[in-house]
């Protein structure tokens, strides 16, 4: 049983905040479905050329030169299946890892896409490292993120000032405010 309008509301939660949250899951319900049938399509077809290659070994005419074509054949169409679903598992654990982290940010921001890309390879490689076995999330996160100044300020806002006409723009160094 899922979470229903009845029980968000009875937790203090506005119909227009259930409205939201409801319209964000739908999206993301949206999104899965897209994936499950291109997957399924996928496999669908798939499952059209075992057939096919089924066909084939049944009506095979004895020859060796027939059996050695269609056996590479087969091994051929299993080596793909092989990688598609280790493919398909990867995806899996990335997305995974992805929401773990993703969760742990919150509202945070980065100061760059690279640092967010960084902490989160380093996230990625911490979990499994064999000394945090054990800990969370959450402690794994701090420990990558502790020494670092790589949020922004909420106070802070980048302001791009116009330079004069033909000089383009300019970002202001207010370090040298302080």
């Amino acid at each position: 049983m899922g979470i229903t309008k009845k029980f968000l509301e009875e937790q203090g939660l506005t119909p227009e905040q259930v409205n939201a949250i409801f319209s964000e899951r739908g999206k993301e319900i949206t999104e899965e479905k897209a994936k499950l049938e291109e997957k399924e399509k996928a496999l669908q077809e798939r499952d059209g050329q075992l057939k096919e290659l089924n066909d084939k070994i049944a009506a095979f005419d004895g020859t060796d030169v027939k059996l050695k074509e269609l056996t590479t054949e087969l091994d051929s169409y299993k080596q793909k299946e092989q990688e598609r679903v280790k493919q398909e598992a990867e995806e899996k654990a990335e997305n995974e890892y992805k929401e773990r982290f993703g969760k742990l940010v919150g509202e945070n921001k980065f100061k760059h896409p690279d640092v967010e890309t960084g902490r989160y390879n380093a996230f990625k490689q911490e979990l499994s490292n064999e000394a945090n076995k054990g800990k969370g999330d959450a402690d794994i996160f701090e420990a990558i993120t502790k020494d670092l100044d790589c949020f922004m300020n909420p106070q802070q806002e980048t302001i791009i000032m116009k330079g004069k006409e033909g000089q383009g723009e300019k970002k202001p160094d207010f370090k040298s405010f302080f």
